[in-house]
């Protein structure tokens, strides 16, 4: 929509895209309900595909607690930012 008043922001979002590191998860974290889903859209002839996430795969412990907040910080947020900022000497 902003494109249409000239205004670029795609290597804006390219960079917080690669900065937060949002990627398609691999099928291994495919929750059951997310399956019957793609199962259906398949079933009716869609093409669907995984939503990019910010998730690190490597902490997930593939609870289902992503939308209320995840319990090992495998799913990043905001407070990312902030740790790193204490990390490094902010106050």
């Amino acid at each position: 929509e902003l494109y249409d008043y000239g205004i670029d922001l795609s290597e804006e979002y390219d960079y917080v895209e690669n900065l937060i590191k949002v990627h398609g998860l691999d099928d291994t974290h495919i929750g059951k309900g997310t399956q019957l889903f793609l199962d259906a859209a398949e079933e009716l002839g869609l093409n669907p595909i995984k939503m990019p996430k910010a998730i690190y795969e490597e902490k997930c412990i593939q609870c289902g607690q992503c939308a209320f907040g995840c319990p090992v910080d495998a799913k990043w947020t905001g407070k990312h930012f902030v740790d790193i900022a204490i990390e490094n000497g902010v106050e």
